[in-house]
């Protein structure tokens, strides 16, 4: 693109500032293009006065072009913008209403056939960063929900009244992980327990380095090494070698391929039975 390819559009964005951003919020509402979401303007009155800002300063930089460094600003608010407005419950459809708004009343606004036609291909980049950040918004949303099914999820049990036992599944964050070994090691110190039973089998990663450095972390507990049994199940042939690692030389621990058998193994630690621990 030529030198001032958005010499009107970047005039009216300054000079005409509140007459552009009306236009651009009407059309954003009364958009066919809209299914949920904001239903008025004055829900995104502020989101749309910062992409102006950004965009003014953009479109009368020469070198304006999809990607380049003036539109970076603009490019943030862009993102931002898409993902406060996905995060707020709309949809693709309304995020496009969105920008596609702003570049309808900015073309109203532009006298030249060539810029015209250069801001429809500016917006169709625009468009994209915008939606890529309610996208991204969209995920992290949809990942903190399940981090937080895991670690309110994860089941950590009292096998019998002096023996906990935690099941680890799915694929935890490190904070979840902390989070679930900070409740099996509160259950193991309130009932002073002398075994403890870890079961790996639902892990999506067995090896993952969080999973080993948490468990690491809870065997050197000044509560657990050298005072607790620990009891280990379900791990494979190819993550009990570094299972095996991260444990100190001052834990005992068991390993065994089946949480049965681990139930079995931390009852005979415990000098009882099945049939035992059920009359308890």
């Amino acid at each position: 693109m030529g030198e001032g390819t958005f010499t009107e559009a970047a005039r009216a964005l300054r000079e005409r500032h509140a007459a552009v951003l009306e236009k651009w919020l009407g059309l954003f509402v009364s958009s066919p293009l809209r299914l949920l979401g904001p239903r008025n303007t004055s829900e995104v009155q502020s989101l749309a006065e910062g992409v102006a800002g950004g965009l003014a300063e953009g479109l009368a930089d020469p070198t304006c072009a999809p990607g380049s460094a003036c539109l970076r600003d603009a490019e943030k608010q862009l993102a931002f913008v898409g993902g406060v407005l996905s995060a707020a419950g709309a949809t693709s459809f309304d995020v496009m209403a969105f920008v596609l708004g702003l570049r309808e009343a900015l073309r109203v606004e532009v006298s030249q056939v060539a810029e015209r036609e250069a801001l429809s291909s500016l917006f169709d980049w625009l468009a994209a960063v915008t939606l890529e950040g309610a996208c991204a918004s969209r995920d992290d949303s949809v990942r903190l929900r399940h981090q937080s099914s895991l670690e309110r999820g994860t089941p950590v049990v009292q096998l019998t009244e002096e023996i906990p036992a935690v099941m680890l599944v799915g694929e935890p964050e490190r904070s979840v992980l902390e989070s679930i070994f900070s409740r099996l090691l509160f259950a193991a110190v309130r009932v002073g327990a002398r075994v403890v039973v870890i079961d790996g089998s639902g892990l999506a990663c067995q090896a993952d380095e969080r999973v080993l450095d948490v468990l690491g972390l809870f065997a050197r507990h000044g509560s657990v090494a050298g005072k607790v049994s620990l009891v280990m199940s379900g791990i494979g042939d190819d993550a009990e070698g570094k299972w095996r690692e991260a444990m100190p030389a001052s834990v005992e621990t068991w390993w065994e391929e089946r949480l049965d058998r681990a139930i079995q193994r931390a009852l005979g630690l415990m000098g009882l039975s099945i049939q035992r621990a059920l009359r308890a």
